[in-house]
């Protein structure tokens, strides 16, 4: 401001471990810029640090590591969320934890291997006791050549690609079905399956990654893992009961790089007239069919973040941002480190939602990223005993509470008497100690009751079984009992009688038929998964146990809609349960039903005895013609294939209906006529190329490319066909390179979308779009004009652009991983060039056009997206999810608040379209929002049309040229307009002004207000109640008989 001063407001989310914290300020000089890849921290002029304190309520965690053998496992790391420690020479490890859901991970270190372990979240709310059986994976391998010398720009470079055939020897007695080997190196990832059954080995081959094309040492790190969790012969237990968890391993093998190509030589290696202009990143940066064979010069400064790995942080692992392949956020791929914190690569996975910190209605949790993420304590019902989960209008309902915390929030909770049962309750020092058993303790911020540490009182304090079984203590009517496992025994309150607690996430793991009731799936008669080897046909009649392995549920187990046993797991860990007593089985078909009763789990397995049970036809894998697309930049197409409810296939965690079976969606071109089939021909088989996508009954993924040899369809190992599976959205995008189908710019090819479910190797449903017909884009041997360019928000994937010449669309394409787009072979001409940002990201509603931009050569456009964000309001509260309640003809204000983070001022006009709810459209406010500011405009309206409606807005926003538009010097005459376009829902009734239940017993006062107000006379209630809608309805504006109560 005029004196010189500023101030800002930051935000941000507390570390989730305790400790002393620094919390830093970088103090960058005005007009200051980091889009060129500087380290911010050297232009600050100014660091401002505070120490922070974190402090939170923490757990005991002890236990022991050993291996198969029962043997002691010594300086094993136990890793439980952040914290972390190692075994001694005994394999024991005592450590504390911060309270909270957290996952166990146990490594064992030997030599250049590591082997692994690690459950699903566990919720430590008390001090446990973790015993770890260390289930061991032995990978062996060398890699055929350790030295790769790479010595001229024509040199092979096929033979510089990582071969390695590594040897996985399964130790234990588990069988390793479908697991996943990932090779990792500085030029990307490959990934295999494969499976090693119990005490067995196999071997899998690496082949397909690049050693690298700079000078240095590196690693190829090798991951295996058991990707289905399991808890069969009790691996890893919490306080006995055993829990979930998958099993790894990691070699590393180290090689070495000599090149020529010195980065920033200043020669032009490859003679093709431009000097270091290629990135070191395994791509022909210059189209000229050689790659990383004339490297840029390193101008750049080195330091994490700047989006290039380095051979050093590439070696030490110190930079996570820019080395972790695949799990880097706004990489265009979700990986599971990713999954519920990386907003723009796995929104379209996770599914998005911006009531943060709240529970949604699918049962998920809308956490702080927008991401919808799994929540136990989101599935949980609305009683007494869980008052937190009720909303505030059912909180006094159901017996509870509602409170006000010290900002004036209100919060449901159970009101908990203080007294000798619920010492935790007493607030007071008086108040403790007139319980008569319960202990005030004093502390820093005043005290706390509790019971006494001793077994008189206190089950957890006895030692013995002895102690524990004599003990004289009690809690709301229970007594203490003793536990034992493998690993000793305890004393607890036993507690088994009372209700259920915190909820269940709905997870059926499997369901298996047995003659014994202890039978593991993997050596049943027939399973689910056809882990067994037998999915459920032909079996021999006769009597067999129902088996269920199961997560915290409760759940109905049917055969033929007929309910056999109902389980409740409701406070439980995985287990498995069995039916009380076998279930006799006739020869003929059965289905048997696994119905969650709390989650969303519906599971149904068809199975035949004496016969092969016939399931129904999928009628689920019609494409969804309006949504297939085709697209293609300068190297590669791209298709979407849309299907209609993909998220039940196996790839998704559906099912099939037997082991045999498997679905496919594929893709056929037609490009080079005479040859297989003809343009524009319908001849299934005989096409030029198909790629395409299988998956089977256990969802294992691969991908195949074929090509017409004269006779047949011919697989090509390769070629490279990159998939993507968005399962909640319904498609699948398959990527080729544009060489490999014969594909130039300007010819057509026809293409040919495929989806196919085949049962015991018969085809029982196809279904095909035939006949679409493309042309691809790129220069025609007419213009000699280009642009390309990137999209900064940082990278903008998938963000539409499209361009305009003489008011026509010429061109549109979409970024790629990286945010670049490119567009060849242009007209030169003065265009129109738009840019439209993708669903699901922080920019979505938002389109930037550049006017009057004269291409005439080889030209540049950098867009850097405007970090300027609009949040509409409704009578002053947010209107971002569903549909906000306002009055019939009864004014009501609508306004947009502009946060601007950048430094530019933002001069902004609001639209506003109120057509839809019978008012009228607005055009005419308008504000300056300074840098770093927020500005809000407004409008008042009044809807006249009951129902659910739609406001639109658009935000106009005036920016500077080069606030957000960077390139060639032909952008000089060139203008900027940025829109942000959205809608929200509103549902107008009867507004409730008025309350009806005033006039109760006034019939005359009632009807002088109807509507809303309706006269409701019997011999049980004499009634005034609000007209919902439509005042000719029954019961509404007439004297009428109740509605029965």
């Amino acid at each position: 401001n005029s004196s010189g001063k500023s101030r800002a407001s930051l935000k941000i989310l507390t570390p989730k471990e305790p400790g002393n914290y620094l919390f830093g300020i970088l103090i960058l000089p005005l007009g200051a810029s980091i889009r060129e890849g500087i380290d911010p921290s050297a232009l600050a002029r100014e660091l401002v640090i505070t120490p922070v304190e974190i402090k939170l309520d923490s757990v005991n965690v002890s236990g022991f590591v050993k291996n198969l053998a029962g043997e002691p496992v010594p300086n094993a790391l136990i890793k439980i969320g952040k914290a972390e420690t190692f075994t001694d020479q005994n394999g024991a490890f005592a450590f504390e934890i911060p309270k909270g859901k957290k996952k166990v991970f146990v490594e064992k270190k030997l030599g250049e291997l590591r082997h692994f372990m690690k459950t699903t979240r566990i919720n430590f709310n008390e001090s446990k006791v973790v015993n770890i059986t260390l289930y061991q994976v032995v990978l062996s391998g060398e890699l055929q050549q350790k030295v790769f010398n790479i010595t001229s720009p024509g040199f092979d470079l096929s033979t510089t690609k990582l071969r390695i055939e590594v040897l996985v020897n399964n130790t234990g007695p588990q069988d390793l079905v479908n697991f996943s080997l990932i090779g990792k190196a500085m030029s990307g990832e490959e990934e295999q399956r494969g499976t090693v059954y119990a005490n067995n080995v196999t071997t899998i081959l690496l082949s397909k990654l690049y050693a690298g094309f700079e000078d240095g040492d590196y690693r190829l790190k090798i991951v295996m893992e058991q990707d289905n969790p399991w808890n069969a012969d009790s691996y890893i237990t919490v306080d006995g009961t055993p829990v979930n968890a998958t099993v790894g391993a990691i070699l590393e093998k180290e090689y070495t790089v000599e090149t020529y190509a010195t980065p920033g030589n200043g020669l032009d290696d490859d003679s093709d007239g431009l000097i270091d202009e290629e990135f070191d990143n395994n791509k022909d940066d210059d189209n000229d069919g050689r790659i990383d064979e004339d490297l840029m010069g390193i101008a750049y400064v080195e330091w994490c973040g700047n989006g290039f790995c380095s051979a050093e942080e590439f070696a030490s692992g110190s930079c996570f941002e820019d080395c972790a392949v695949g799990d880097v956020c706004g990489d265009g791929f979700c990986s599971e480190s990713e999954l519920y914190n990386c907003y723009e690569d796995c929104a379209d996975i996770t599914g998005t939602c911006d009531n943060q910190g709240e529970c949604n209605e699918d049962g998920t949790f809308c956490n702080s990223f927008g991401l919808r993420e799994p929540a136990d304590w989101c599935q949980t019902p609305c009683n007494e005993d869980n008052c937190w989960a009720c909303t505030l209008e059912k909180c006094e309902a159901v017996g509870c509470t509602i409170g006000e915390d010290d900002q004036g929030n209100s919060f449901c909770f159970k009101y908990v008497e203080c007294s000798a049962d619920d010492c935790w309750a007493c607030d007071t020092e008086a108040n403790c100690t007139a319980t008569g058993l319960c202990e005030w303790h004093t502390d820093e911020w005043g005290g706390w009751c509790e019971r006494p540490w001793n077994c008189t009182y206190e089950c957890m304090a006895c030692g013995t079984e002895q102690d524990c079984l004599n003990s004289p203590a009690t809690m709301h009517n229970t007594s203490c009992r003793w536990v034992e496992d493998e690993w000793g025994g305890w004393c607890e309150w036993n507690f088994s009688f009372l209700p259920p607690k915190a909820g269940g996430a709905g997870i059926i793991g499997n369901v298996w038929l047995a003659p014994l009731n202890t039978t593991p799936d993997i050596n049943a008669t027939a399973d689910w998964n056809c882990w067994s080897g037998n999915c459920g046909s032909g079996l021999d009649a006769g009597d067999y146990f129902i088996m269920v392995d199961m997560g915290t549920t409760n759940v109905s187990v049917r055969v033929n809609g007929t309910e056999i046993y109902k389980i409740n797991n409701f406070d439980g860990y995985w287990r498995v349960f069995a039916s009380p007593t076998p279930y006799h089985f006739d020869n003929g078909t059965y289905d048997i039903e696994i119905v969650d009763l709390i989650g969303p789990d519906h599971l149904v397995w068809h199975i035949g005895f004496g016969v092969v049970p016939t399931p129904p036809l999928r009628a689920d894998l019609d494409l969804v013609n309006q949504e297939l697309g085709i697209t293609d930049n300068s190297t590669h197409f791209e298709f979407t294939i849309a299907v209609e409810n993909l998220s039940v296939s196996p790839i998704c965690g559906g099912q099939l209906d037997a082991l045999e079976d498997f679905e496919m969606w594929y893709v056929q071109l037609d490009s080079i006529p005479g040859e297989g089939c003809n343009l524009g021909e319908v001849c299934t088989g005989k096409e030029d190329y198909e790629l395409g996508l299988e998956s089977n009954a256990t969802g294992a993924i691969e991908t195949y490319f074929e090509f017409w040899n004269g006779t047949g369809l011919e697989e090509d190992k390769g070629v490279t066909v990159k998939r993507l599976v968005n399962c909640s959205q319904n498609w699948i995008k398959l990527w080729v390179e544009l060489n490999a189908v014969n594909a130039s710019p300007c010819e057509q090819v026809v293409v040919r979308f495929v989806t196919s479910y085949e049962d015991n190797g018969m085809e029982n449903v196809m279904r095909t779009v035939d006949d679409n017909t493309y042309t691809v884009s790129g220069d025609c041997g007419t213009s000699n004009a280009s642009l390309s360019g990137t999209v900064n928000g940082s990278y903008v994937i998938n963000a539409s652009v499209s361009l305009y010449l003489n008011g026509d669309q010429v061109a549109t394409t979409l970024t790629n991983d990286f945010g670049q787009y490119s567009f060849q072979g242009l007209q030169p001409g003065v265009y129109e060039v738009s840019v439209i940002m993708p669903e699901g990201t922080l920019f979505t509603g938002m389109e930037v056009i550049v006017n009057n931009f004269n291409i005439t050569g080889d030209e540049v456009m950098n867009v850097f997206v405007p970090h300027v964000f609009a949040m509409p309001y409704i009578n002053g509260f947010p209107a971002v999810e569903g549909a906000v309640q306002v009055g019939v003809n009864m004014s009501a204000n609508f306004s947009v608040r502009i946060n601007n983070t950048e430094a530019y001022t933002v001069n902004a006009t609001l639209e506003f379209n109120a057509t839809d709810v019978g008012d009228a459209f607005y055009n005419t406010q308008s504000t300056s929002v300074l840098g770093f500011d927020i500005g809000e405009l407004a409008y008042e309206f009044t809807p006249s049309l009951l129902g659910v409606g739609v406001l639109g807005y658009d935000l106009l926003m005036g920016i500077p040229l080069e606030g957000v538009i960077a390139g060639s010097p032909a952008l000089i005459n060139a203008s900027l307009e940025v829109e942000l376009s959205n809608e929200v829902l509103v549902n107008v009734t009867f507004g409730e002004n008025i309350n009806c239940s005033e006039y109760n017993g006034n019939q005359a006062g009632c009807l002088d207000n109807s509507p809303p107000c309706g006269w409701y006379n019997s011999s049980l209630c004499v009634d005034c109640r609000v007209c919902e809608s439509n005042p000719e309805e029954p019961y509404c504006g007439v004297e009428e008989t109740c509605p029965a109560p």
